[in-house]
């Protein structure tokens, strides 16, 4: 779980969303990291969206 940790490490502070793909384990990490609610990728949603 270094890379959600790094920037947060490195100064990055009052995160109040994060958008993110498809990866349920990134969005795991993110939301301990950070404690900030999160938002798939609306790129993703719209292809999975036409493609039904």
């Amino acid at each position: 779980m270094d890379f959600p940790r790094s920037p947060k490490v490195r100064g990055l502070d009052g995160v109040m969303l994060v958008i993110r793909d498809a990866d349920t384990l990134l969005q795991g990490a993110i939301s301990r990291v950070f404690e900030a609610p999160w938002q798939g990728c609306r790129v993703y949603w719209m292809r999975n969206a036409l493609a039904v």
